[in-house]
């Protein structure tokens, strides 16, 4: 096969190391293996591919170094090493490579600093997660002072400590006397005004920093679900408040896109039968949804999983509370609205096993474009 241009065996059962002629495939300009069972390390003779375009080697179980020869894939455009066990520093070789416009390395053991040429200069936090390792770079929020001069890192920390500590305190003090004369002051018969510092007092904003801190620096433990275009994590607020945090694809173009219709969406939306959104984060680095976590997870999982049986008024029960939903999505309002996922793995369970819809990426019916996959429906049991 020795005119072979493209290779795609992702999303099997496939197993053992990457295969050993590879390298003589010259013409070759696509690799899609992810989502199999690879392992063993990568070989360096991929280097020799000089057409290769796309290379998705993603979700399998590589170790090792990334090759150094990397660098000679001098028409690369696309590259996804993420989900693997790959260990070592990225090649600098990558920032030299013209035609490189994506890359992906989150969710492995990488270390040291992230290059800051050619596809690193304008990089994405989903591209890097899960590298507890890796510094230098803006978007991580970690600095290269930060990582070579602890004590003097430390000692600063002090310094500023001693500042800013009794500053915040006063602050604080200012902020609770005079939220106490505001709202004796509106007791006295602004019952408007009452209702609307209620609403501002009770409105949950969460930054970047506490999403960070809610998942342990997005810790790959705290990953409870991978889609196309997003990471699911489990995460505890500073409250103790369980929560799940969806965080967006940025390199997605129609991802972000999507992300300030569905704001818009759930901005009017409230069903008991729906996943309730606490809140929304959006700055430059992530686009992310606090929703409310569901501790019995998905329907999909529940009803594969052999240590768990649903019964039969059960099974009812959650067919009326997603028909519930979906009812209050076509008629609630006066733009009705179109789910367009509807399947067991976007229906969680809370504890007491009430079916909420998720996933709720909608669009008016005004509209004639539509999200995910027209004219399918997962199965239901």
């Amino acid at each position: 096969m020795s005119g072979l241009l493209y290779l795609d065996v992702s999303q099997n059962s496939t197993e053992g190391g990457f295969p050993s002629d590879i390298g003589v495939r010259k013409a070759i300009v696509e690799i899609h293996l992810s989502s199999n069972h690879f392992s063993g390390m990568i070989p360096s003779r991929l280097g020799k591919l000089q057409n290769l375009q796309h290379l998705d080697l993603s979700n399998n179980s590589f170790f090792g170094q990334i090759p150094l020869s990397f660098g000679n894939l001098v028409s690369l455009d696309f590259l996804n090493l993420s989900l693997n066990a790959l260990s070592g520093t990225i090649p600098k070789s990558l920032g030299k490579l013209s035609y490189l416009k994506s890359i992906n390395v989150s969710f492995n053991g990488l270390e040291g600093e992230i290059p800051g040429d050619g596809v690193f200069a304008n990089p994405t936090l989903q591209s890097f997660l899960g590298n507890k390792g890796l510094c230098g770079m803006h978007i991580l929020e970690i600095s290269v002072y930060a990582i070579t001069n602890p004590g003097k890192q430390s000692k600063h920390k002090e310094v500023m400590l001693k500042i800013v500590t009794p500053m915040v305190i006063s602050s604080l003090v200012i902020f609770l006397l005079v939220l106490i004369w505001v709202m004796k002051r509106q007791k006295k018969g602004k019952s408007k005004d009452v209702e609307k510092v209620t609403e501002i007092m009770t409105h949950q904003l969460v930054s970047y920093h506490m999403i960070q801190r809610a998942t342990n620096n997005f810790d790959e433990s705290n990953l409870i679900g991978v889609g196309s275009s997003c990471y699911v994590y489990k995460g505890t607020l500073s409250s103790g408040t369980a929560v799940a945090i969806k965080v967006l694809d940025l390199e997605n173009e129609q991802v972000c896109k999507r992300f300030d219709i569905e704001c818009e969406v759930m901005r009017n939306v409230r069903h008991r039968n729906l996943v309730p959104v606490i809140t929304t984060c959006s700055s430059d680095c992530i686009r992310a949804f606090v929703l409310q976590f569901m501790p019995n997870g998905s329907l999909e999982n529940r009803l594969y999983r052999e240590d768990f049986h649903l019964s039969l008024h059960q099974r009812v029960t959650i067919m009326l509370d997603v028909a519930m939903a979906i009812e209050y999505l076509h008629h609630g309002h006066v733009t009705p609205i179109v789910h367009c996922d509807l399947k067991p793995a976007n229906v969680l369970l809370d504890e007491d096993i009430v079916a909420h819809v998720g996933e709720t990426i909608s669009k008016s019916m005004a509209h004639t474009e539509t999200l995910d996959t027209l004219g399918y429906m997962a199965p239901w049991v």
